[in-house]
């Protein structure tokens, strides 16, 4: 008995051509045998699962024929140096199917001798489509995904104006790969929408529409919509004829129209337009679209809340610094004022009033009208009292009925007492105005920079005590401290 290694006795296996015949039809992998003329004498059997041709049907071609027309001459150049040189080598292209597509193939090079003489090259190919489409697709991913964080850092960076919205319309254009032209729609908050952006279109002729949803065939929906080109349901005669004239309404064959939405609300529409087919816009499309509305409204929405924050802190600002009643300067921002216009005055060598002003009756309308009541007729007699001064002249409450007038560059003494009987007066006209029959009037005290004093501790003094003179006198007055 043979030992177990021993294989000598035993039948070896023969490669006769039925065997290598049998093993070629197998392959995964195409094997091509081309002349020195480049002229196909062998195509193994599996040409048929990778180019859907039979041998018989390539067999005398030339290679040229089994290569995609645009890439002749980039492959020959590459054969003739690989022949030149005798050596091998790897190669992608395309090369047609039986189909009347084509698929792309990694074929491995090598030349063949006799006798040191060049005679041909055998030419083995693996179908790589799935590979090639499998990475473009990640190629196009990948540059998707830089565009559109790109995008998202311009559109964070950007003022939310009407080139916002045609820079994001641009961008969409660019990156959306069925989109050939579009527009954005806003929302007018009336019922209608208005072009604010377009590529492909006359942007400012647009402008003269408004649309409904109806108008563009849109559902109303917050969801995106793929719809099919057609006359807008129930247009009117004169917008019908701006969209055939400057909209091309007539070559569209799809639309894409997405919302751009603000707290799930319909805030505008992004619409992206194909001319050339009416299968446009797949899946991918679709949510290139999406994903670049959504940015859009990211930005949109963070605007809004930026103009809300500033405007919060605006209105936080003001309380710290006006009467919540009255809307006129609080004592704070009065004194603050009356500093300023005190440093001013004292390089300049001008002189300016003090008005102090108490009014004289309120506490009748209150206990005799309500709260209410008085709260109007302060805010009555605050308005007209801001009404009769210059535009560079202050007034302001100090608090309760207690009222602080602050008058620049004051030429004669005289011209700030005119100022406060004015003042007197607009006081007792006030309740007459709101159809009250309570009697109101003031008692202003009057003091002088650099006469009366020259800092603000020293002028309020000097007002405040000019103004309780005119309260001992029986009220309903004006006097300039120290008179």
């Amino acid at each position: 008995m043979d030992d177990v290694g021993n294989v000598t006795d035993r039948p070896g296996l023969v490669v006769t051509d039925d065997v290598l015949r049998r093993a070629l039809a197998s392959l995964r992998d195409l094997l091509v045998i081309a002349d020195e003329a480049m002229r196909i004498v062998y195509v193994s059997p599996s040409v048929g699962p990778v180019m859907g041709y039979t041998s018989e049907q390539l067999m005398g071609r030339t290679l040229r024929d089994v290569i995609h027309r645009d890439e002749h001459e980039v492959l020959e150049r590459l054969i003739d140096e690989r022949f030149a040189s005798r050596a091998g080598g790897v190669i992608v292209h395309r090369s047609p199917h039986a189909d009347g597509g084509f698929r792309y193939l990694e074929t491995m090079v090598q030349t063949l001798e006799e006798g040191g003489r060049f005679v041909g090259a055998a030419f083995s190919a693996r179908d790589v489509t799935q590979r090639i489409a499998e990475q473009r697709r990640l190629e196009r991913e990948v540059a998707f995904r830089g565009a559109l964080v790109a995008l998202t850092n311009e559109l964070l960076g950007s003022m939310v104006d009407a080139h916002f919205y045609q820079h994001a319309l641009e961008r969409a254009v660019e990156i959306v790969p069925d989109a050939q032209a579009g527009s954005i729609l806003l929302w007018l908050g009336d019922g209608a929408f208005r072009f604010e952006a377009a590529v492909g279109y006359d942007l400012e002729a647009l402008r003269e529409l408004t649309l409904t949803l109806s108008d563009i065939g849109h559902a109303g929906q917050a969801v995106t919509e793929r719809v099919q080109g057609h006359a807008p349901i129930g247009l009117e005669p004169e917008k019908l004829d701006v969209l055939e004239r400057v909209g091309r309404r007539g070559e569209i064959r799809v639309t894409l129209s997405v919302p751009i939405t603000l707290g799930g609300e319909i805030h505008g529409l992004l619409n992206l337009d194909h001319f050339d087919r009416d299968d446009a816009f797949d899946d991918d499309d679709r949510s290139t679209a999406e994903a670049i509305a959504a940015q859009v409204s990211a930005a949109v929405q963070r605007r809004v809340l930026e103009a809300e924050l500033q405007a919060e802190h605006a209105r936080f600002e003001r309380l710290a610094t006006h009467d919540a009643l009255t809307e006129l300067p609080n004592r704070r921002l009065f004194l603050d004022r009356l500093g300023q216009a005190l440093a001013a005055a004292g390089r300049q060598g001008r002189r300016l009033a003090l008005l102090f002003i108490d009014l004289d009756g309120f506490k009748l309308v209150n206990d005799g009208h309500g709260h209410e009541v008085g709260d109007t007729l302060l805010r009555q007699v605050a308005a007209r009292m801001a009404a009769s001064l210059r535009a560079e002249d202050t007034i302001a409450r100090l608090g309760g009925d207690e009222f602080g007038a602050l008058l620049v560059d004051v030429e004669q003494v005289d011209d700030a007492v005119v100022v406060a009987r004015k003042l007197l007066a607009v006081v007792e006209g006030a309740p007459a105005a709101l159809g009250l029959a309570n009697d109101l009037g003031a008692s202003i005290g009057v003091a002088f920079f650099p006469d009366d004093g020259k800092d603000a501790d020293a002028l309020l003094r000097a007002a405040d005590d000019a103004m309780y003179r005119v309260k001992s006198a029986g009220k309903l007055g004006v006097r300039k401290a120290g008179a």
